[in-house]
């Protein structure tokens, strides 16, 4: 075995932060006495080694076929999914259905569709969790069995995080539980088949039923398993691409350290001395695409990074390193609450609001960090020409663009603090879930509407209430806490003045305002709460439906006005105080996804505004932006 390779710092069994490089590819300290020799995977049938992406693609579509020989081949159609809900049942937060639909002409399965009661998301990302082989099946991990909540809840845990999630049955699961026995009748329908072929053509055919519904983003769909689920994740990702991230834990990787050998998944033919293929082949190809692997030293263990260190290469020739990702929490063969905690996290990186790398929030934050030539240069123009048109000056317009899709930066006056009338109530809105903890799981409806008023339709009333409830200096602190404000960096968002009557006044330290901000903590701002990082992921889910209050409009001014006529969804905060004109917002929709800021002082600063938002989202549909 070649050295053991440790490319990112370790964790033990904590977490890692999402707002740092992840921290999940630990080597073992010492090698297992029984670590496989695995084949080098950049290297051609005839020796030569493999040294660009291009040539590795044409070998990964050799490696695949070769693969599905083995298998028997997949269907080369499609039979219509003809869905049908047999029940649907209303939830504390989720709604829960019974559904059933045709993986092929008269074969039909079943399973649990979850989906999130809130509609602040019109297309979310969905997850398939594939079953542990126990009694509970698919019933177990849609929450509807009280035993063992933290091993057999996982679909539970997940729609309660935001995804739809679909918990289809496996085949071998039919009444009567009599898994060679189905798994022999698979066999004799399908010449050549083996009984994984079977569960990889019904993970090919739950990512069709998860495409075909309105709520879910396609672009975002992910898989999760445990113990058999495990398997099947590994199998999953590897033949279908639109899996953009798989959770495997204690599958077993390896076909011989495992029960591969039984009829239901591979058969006894994968125990002859010269059988060519080897799980890394799978894992090669599912790179680049982010997989974690969850141990326990029962089915997965040490012996399991053998498996990863031989496909490291891979992610690397592809530039994705940082999407390998393992755990060993050494507690059997469990998912536990540490392997839980771990899973989500990933999962809400790589798939919850179309996550972004981490490396971001660290070139908005630093001074003189180097942007996009391109996009700077765009923006630059755009700015030129609308500032000529309504007669600002360049001193009195601050712009900030982070392209969150082709993840390019373009600033222009970025640590200029201005005065910022209400944009800093989004300082409270954190303040508030940063001192209450509790908030993120347990927010009364009045309280959550109460704020929604604060942000979304900017109440003085409201937000003097809160001010008052927490206190001026300790809504500073959280914010100097998650350093939006530093005087050494231009500033940033100040909060020292509640939004109605009295004296109680603190100026910041720079230029003595009561409300301030710079676009460049504004675009962090807006990014955290899109990563997830702004105090917790629950929260920022949370404070994101806020945002969105569905029961509260927009207020037709500023980048609303500009984009009214367009398929997009924002979440914004605007301000305005005399000739102070700003807005700060998230946009998506189709082919586009981006963080504007903008401030200005100047009479016609709205209309600034609404012709920038315009020129902006026409500009990110531009595909022809680059670096």
């Amino acid at each position: 075995m070649g050295r053991w390779i440790m490319t990112l710092a370790a964790v033990g069994m904590g977490l890692y932060s999402l707002t740092a490089t992840p921290s999940l590819q630990q080597p073992p300290a010492a090698a297992p006495a029984d670590m496989p020799a695995l084949s080098a995977l950049l290297v051609t049938a005839d020796g030569k080694r493999i040294t660009t992406r291009r040539a590795w693609h044409r070998e990964r579509e050799s490696l695949r076929q070769r693969w599905l020989d083995f298998l028997g081949g997949l269907p080369a159609s499609r039979a219509p999914l003809k869905p049908e809900i047999l029940a649907t049942e209303a939830c504390d937060g989720f709604t829960r259905q019974w559904v059933r639909y045709q993986v092929e002409e008269g074969v039909f399965t079943d399973g649990y569709l979850l989906t999130p009661a809130s509609t602040w998301e019109k297309r979310r990302p969905g997850i398939v969790v594939f079953h542990p082989t126990t009694p509970l099946q698919a019933c177990g991990v849609a929450g509807l069995e009280p035993t063992y909540p933290e091993r057999n809840w996982q679909g539970l845990q997940l729609v309660r995080r935001g995804y739809v999630v679909w918990c289809p049955r496996n085949y071998i699961n039919t009444p009567g539980a009599d898994w060679a026995g189905n798994a022999r009748a698979v066999v004799a329908a399908h010449p050549g088949w083996t009984g994984m072929t079977r569960m990889v053509w019904d993970a090919i055919r739950a990512a069709d039923f998860l495409e075909s519904l309105p709520q879910v983003d396609a672009r975002r769909i992910g898989c999760l398993g445990h113990s058999l689920g495990g398997k099947e994740v590994l199998y999953a990702m590897a033949f279908d691409a639109r899996y953009r991230v798989g959770v495997s834990s204690e599958g077993g990787l390896g076909l011989q350290f495992s029960n591969w050998d039984a009829i239901w998944y591979l058969g006894p033919q994968i125990r002859a001395p010269d059988f060519p293929l080897e799980h890394h082949q799978l894992l090669a190809l599912v790179a680049p695409r982010p997989f974690l692997l969850l141990a326990g030293e029962a089915s997965d263990n040490d012996r399991s990074w053998a498996f990863l260190e031989a496909v490291l290469p891979v992610y690397r020739l592809e530039r994705a390193p940082q999407n390998v990702g393992w755990l060993n929490h050494r507690a059997g063969h469990a998912y536990t609450p540490a392997a839980r905690a771990v899973a989500e996290q990933f999962l809400d990186q790589h798939l919850a609001h179309q996550p972004l790398p981490t490396h971001l929030d660290t070139l908005t934050v630093i001074p003189g960090s180097p942007g996009s030539p391109v996009l700077q240069a765009r923006l630059e123009a755009i700015d030129g020409a609308i500032r000529a048109q309504y007669g600002l000056t360049t001193d009195q317009a601050a712009v900030g663009l982070l392209d969150l899709r082709q993840q390019h930066l373009a600033l222009i006056h970025p640590d200029r603090q201005e005065y910022a009338a209400s944009v800093p109530k989004i300082g409270i809105l954190l303040a508030y879930f940063h001192l209450h903890p509790g908030a993120a799981t347990n927010l009364d409806a009045q309280t959550r509407h109460e704020l929604g008023l604060m942000v979304k339709a900017s109440s003085n009333e409201m937000a003097t209430r809160f001010s008052r409830e927490l206190g001026l200096r300790q809504i500073q602190d959280v914010l100097n806490a998650y350093q939006f404000y530093d005087p050494k960096q231009g500033g940033g968002i100040w909060v020292g003045k509640h939004y109605g009557q009295g004296s109680e006044r603190i100026g910041d330290p720079l230029d003595d305002h009561s409300h301030a901000a710079t676009v460049r903590q504004l675009l962090r701002y807006f990014l955290r709460l899109e990563q997830g990082t702004l105090v917790s992921p629950a929260a920022s889910r949370v404070m994101r439906e806020i945002f969105a209050s569905p029961e509260i409009p927009h207020d037709n001014i500023k980048f609303v006005k500009g984009l009214a006529d367009r398929d997009v969804q924002i979440l914004r905060k605007w301000g305005t105080w005399q000739d102070w004109r700003h807005d700060a917002a998230i946009v998506s929709g189709p082919g586009r996804h981006y963080i504007l800021a903008a401030l200005t002082r100047h009479p016609r600063g709205d209309d600034y505004l609404v012709a920038l938002a315009r020129a902006v989202d026409d500009l990110m549909q531009d595909q022809s932006v680059g670096k």
